[in-house]
């Protein structure tokens, strides 16, 4: 467009100017700088911004050379979940397998995200580096991207390269992302770019509207980022931003721009529907709509809480946080008060936040709209963090987002922003004469604020190094003799052997109702328990039998139970009289009962689950005739070639029904001797399969239920999406009112 084309333009009803930039370039009052110039200050801001980065969240190494990041929930949930993925994708099938048998009977895996992020970021790590060592490049990958992202947004909209460095850097080192590194939550980190992502995205696309060419190329790009981000492992922080995005696009355009953008990133979450639509599914069946207790885990932020926001350590800290001399975190319940609640990024925000309102106030002067919204959503944030609201949330049936506290992550990235706006605004409204000293002024007090910050992220980046708690000869014997049994491992067990086994425990916060409910009466617990976390040593000895344990590795100790390695630094107990695997019921043993009166019988401690098989009356019907007793026992023999297949030989001498320990899921499908037949839910948990007398060979195969409905719906995502960006681009200019 010609500069008199662009006055013209300018000057008609209605219409937009294109923002610059870089407004102190065309600010008379600002410093005259050249071209070359700021783009040499922005290279060096963006360079001096990833190298304190790349300061604060160095790996330390400890006294023996071991070098990098501990992290509490990595080091006993996603290095064995990365490995078992990365097992089967090196293996001979080079895929990813869609059930996890090592926890609670088995699991849906890749349909659970917090099992297998879809993101490029999470590929990548696991492509460059071993599961012991993906938190720290994890970790540091993400906060790069978190800084750079946020500069780039910061510059988009319009500030200097300094006051750009300070957001990116702070946001990058704000409490919030510290903490989660030693608590080891890395899907939590991972999803950390995601709000300056799409925020960038969207104005990018937004400031080019008025060329069909280049809208329509950010329409696509806004359109992927909205496929990307959902991907994540974490729910909250995708949801937060994906939400805040549509906010800021509804703000800024409310015309037919605005409308092409919240069309583009409808269709980019439909992209990902290939992961989002099984995890619906997934979701639909799990414990997240079952009528339990509230989870301990779904926190506000304490009102009391608040003044961490100015000292971070006033409450004390968990003892694994590196900070002497140790104060103990005792005024909330749990540790989790704690970790969810950090949210410390130094003063400098709030006091450059207060500054930057007292001057605008003074000058009358109207804050940048932008910059107006991001203030916004951080402050309603912070509000819907809190417990009034909390409250009115926990009054709503099911759960679908825990946590309202970590909304605080939108109110970090406000308060970011927020300290580079007001150093934009000091480098404005200095002189040209004093600019040099107000420069050095900015530079040491971002000083001052690095090494605040800084020294508090610190006390979170923790040395780890490889243990084994398991002798290798205890190991050897336990794998052995297991043979088609489970195992049951205190989970917090630091080994190599730690969910290599099929195990009964789990740590998941997304559970399949059925066992869940089941495992709760075995072992006489409250039917409305909502826990995320059960260790096999917290089962009752009849439990463990009935689930097919073979072993209990565990630090505590058992009098119920035979101690087969009294030498080894850990308890092993034999469990007596465990279930087989695979067991064949005939018709006599079976009986049709109602879902009420069946988990009765579960919670009865005389009833002998290995002697009788519990059918729904919903799903079975008595057989017509009851034949003769059996005069010699089935034989069954159980197979897995590979997690979602099981293949099962069992010669009956009578009719009956052949059960497998093994959670039911809608997703098994069974095969007898090459014709398909239902999949029962034996005592409403397990696999249960009919069989007539003689000689039978079954396949069972797992297909993860929704995955070909998410491949239709993420085609027809990428076709509309690609149709929406043809119309941008074909289309005239597209003018709309200024939102």
């Amino acid at each position: 467009m010609s500069p008199s084309a662009r006055q013209r333009r300018a000057r008609a009803p209605g219409a937009r100017r294109i923002p610059d930039i870089d407004k102190a370039a065309a600010d008379p009052k600002g410093p005259v700088v050249s071209e070359s110039r700021r783009k040499i200050e922005t290279v060096v801001a963006f360079a001096v911004m990833i190298v304190s980065v790349l300061a604060v969240y160095a790996p330390p190494a400890d006294e023996a050379g071991a070098t990098g990041f501990r992290g509490a929930d990595h080091l006993i949930l996603h290095i064995r979940r990365m490995a078992f993925a990365l097992e089967h994708l090196t293996g001979p099938s080079h895929a990813l397998p869609g059930w996890y048998p090592r926890e609670l009977l088995g699991t849906p895996f890749w349909s659970n995200l917090q099992n297998f992020p879809f993101l490029p970021t999470r590929l990548l790590v696991l492509a460059l580096v071993d599961p012991f060592n993906a938190l720290t490049a994890g970790a540091i990958l993400a906060a790069v991207l978190a800084a750079a992202l946020t500069f780039l947004f910061c510059r988009w909209i319009g500030l200097s390269p300094a006051a750009s460095a300070a957001a990116g850097w702070t946001f990058a080192c704000g409490g919030f992302f510290a903490a989660r590194v030693l608590a080891g939550h890395l899907p939590v980190l991972e999803a950390y770019p995601s709000l300056p992502l799409l925020l960038l995205l969207a104005e990018c696309a937004l400031q080019a509207r008025e060329r069909p060419g280049a809208f329509a190329r950010g329409l696509v790009w806004f359109g992927l980022a909205s496929a990307y981000v959902p991907l994540a492992g974490h729910p909250q922080l995708p949801v937060y931003s994906l939400v805040t995005a549509g906010l800021y696009v509804l703000y800024r355009d409310r015309g037919r721009a605005g409308l092409f953008m919240l069309g583009a990133m409808g269709l980019g979450i439909l992209v990902a529907a290939f992961a989002l639509w099984p995890m619906l599914l997934l979701t639909t069946r799990s414990t997240r709509v079952l009528a339990l207790d509230p989870p301990t885990n779904d926190l506000a932020f304490p009102y009391g809480r608040i003044l961490a926001f100015f000292l971070p350590w006033t409450d004390g800290w968990p003892w694994i946080v590196a900070r002497e001399p140790h104060r103990p975190f005792v005024a909330y319940p749990t540790a989790a008060y704690f970790w969810d609640t950090v949210c410390y990024v130094g003063r400098a925000p709030w006091l450059a936040a207060l500054i930057l309102l007292m001057h605008r106030c003074w000058r009358r002067e109207r804050i940048d709209r932008r910059l107006t919204f991001i203030f916004l959503v951080g402050a309603v944030a912070f509000v819907l963090s809190l417990p009034a609201w909390h409250a009115v949330m926990a009054s709503l049936p099911g759960t679908l987002l825990r946590a309202p506290v970590r909304q605080l992550y939108v109110t970090t990235f406000a308060l970011a922003v927020a300290l580079g706006a007001a150093i934009d605004c000091l480098i404005r409204i200095t002189p040209r004469s004093s600019l040099r000293t107000a420069y050095v002024v900015i530079g040491v007090a971002l000083i001052a604020h690095g090494w605040d910050l800084g020294m508090h992220d610190r006390a979170f980046i923790v040395p780890s190094r490889r243990s084994e708690t398991l002798d290798p000869a205890t190991a050897l014997a336990i794998a052995t003799s297991l043979h088609d049994g489970r195992i049951a491992m205190d989970y917090l067990l630091v080994s190599q052997w730690n969910r290599r086994f099929d195990d009964v425990g789990f740590f998941d916060s997304i559970m399949l109702a059925r066992p869940y409910k089941g495992l709760l009466d075995l072992t006489g617990n409250s039917p409305t328990l909502n826990v995320q976390h059960m260790d096999g040593s917290s089962l009752t000895g009849r439990a463990l039998a009935a689930l097919g344990v073979r072993f209990l590795v565990t630090v505590r100790e058992r009098s119920d139970l035979r101690d087969v390695a009294p030498r080894s630094g850990v308890h092993v107990y034999r469990v007596p009289d465990a279930a087989d695997r695979v067991a064949f019921f005939p018709d006599a043993s079976a009986e049709i009962l109602s879902p009420a009166r069946i988990h009765e019988q579960l919670r009865d401690p005389a009833f002998d689950a290995s002697r009788t098989l519990l059918l729904r009356g919903d799903e079975a019907t008595d057989p017509q005739e009851l034949p003769a007793p059996p005069s010699a026992p089935a034989v069954v023999s159980y197979r897995r070639p590979s997690p979602d297949d099981v293949e099962i030989d069992v010669d009956a001498p009578v009719p009956g029904w052949v059960r497998l320990i093994e959670s039911w899921d809608p997703g098994w499908h069974a095969e007898v001797d090459g014709a398909t037949v239902p999949v029962l839910a034996g005592d409403d948990m397990f696999i249960a399969i009919r069989v007539a007398a003689g000689r039978h060979r079954i396949r069972l195969r797992f297909q993860t239920p929704g995955a070909s409905t998410g491949v239709a719906m993420s085609i027809v995502g990428i076709l509309g999406l690609a149709g929406l960006a043809w119309l941008a681009a074909k289309g005239r200019p597209i003018w709309s009112r200024q939102g």
